[in-house]
């Protein structure tokens, strides 16, 4: 399940359910629309999410102009965001899974907001989004698997507070163990030592979704197994 950064569902999935009243994990603000919560949902039910993935909006706007100019899909930024989760857990599974993802909105609406360049420029967001960059060096190497271009860590206004964000949620000892970092003391809770670098940004996302990566491969080997002793 993704969630955007400013939105407390994040914090409540890691902690006991309920939202975080102070720090990173607070309600704050966000771009993003029909997504986010600054409140749980009493019909809410984190037993059956397998893992909850955070996003910034400029991710999530970025997959919205990917859609439209490789798919001429139209989207709207929750569709962005949806699909920025499953893309980025394409990359993690083995040839042969099957992720369904749910594009609930029009971008008919933001055509002044998301598609906008100069919107995007006000917002911090840059003109063009990250992956038109990488989408040609992409196209022409299919052997590897597909997952959304890393960015410039400085070029996404909201790097930082998500670094932090995932930190806070997951913990310092098990995001030091995905970043290889050796705590030189454990009881000290410092962001110190975390560069929020491209290789660094891609392993805290395989520290977020990496379950559910495995799960789906094991579930895709053993139908796998089912269908040829049929």
């Amino acid at each position: 399940m993704p969630d955007p950064v400013g939105s407390v569902m994040y914090g409540a999935y890691h902690g006991d359910g309920k939202p975080v009243e102070r720090g990173v994990l607070a309600a704050g603000k966000y771009n993003v629309e029909g997504v986010g919560k600054d409140s749980v949902p009493g019909t809410m039910n984190f037993d059956i999410v397998d893992a909850m993935l955070s996003v910034t909006d400029k991710q999530c706007f970025d997959m919205c102009l990917r859609l439209s100019r490789e798919e001429g899909l139209l989207t709207g930024g929750s569709s962005g965001l949806n699909m920025h989760a499953a893309v980025e857990l394409s990359g993690r599974c083995n040839p042969g899974a099957t992720i369904v993802v749910v594009l609930p909105d029009s971008g008919i609406k933001y055509l002044s907001k998301i598609y906008s360049p100069e919107w995007r420029k006000s917002k911090g967001f840059g003109g063009e989004s990250d992956d038109d960059e990488g989408a040609s060096a992409e196209a022409g190497d299919e052997s590897e698997p597909s997952r959304v271009a890393t960015p410039d860590p400085n070029a996404d206004p909201q790097t930082a507070t998500n670094v932090e964000r995932v930190t806070e949620a997951l913990g310092i000892p098990r995001v030091a163990s995905a970043l290889k970092i050796e705590l030189k003391d454990e009881r000290r809770a410092s962001l110190d030592e975390i560069d929020a670098s491209s290789q660094n940004l891609d392993l805290l996302v395989d520290a977020q979704i990496e379950t559910v990566a495995d799960a789906i491969d094991a579930a895709a080997e053993g139908h796998s197994e089912t269908a040829s002793n049929e």
